[in-house]
């Protein structure tokens, strides 16, 4: 992966994040793990409330980092 990014991109900068400091992408990620690949996803404004709800907790919920 570093070589590829370092072939296509001028500077990236990678940081590893705890999950327990976003569980709203480690949730959506394991949801698209049931989703046909052919398929498209787009989320339009509002959100839905599964969506919404994750945003909320996350948020509102204190974040240990490990």
């Amino acid at each position: 992966a570093r070589e590829l990014i370092n072939l296509s991109l001028e500077s990236v900068n990678v940081v590893h994040v705890p999950r327990s400091c976003n569980i709203c992408a480690h949730e959506l990620d394991r949801l698209s793990l049931g989703w046909d690949p052919d398929q498209s996803y787009v989320w339009l404004d509002p959100l839905s409330s599964f969506v919404s709800n994750l945003l909320i907790r996350d948020i509102a919920e204190p974040h240990i980092i490990e």
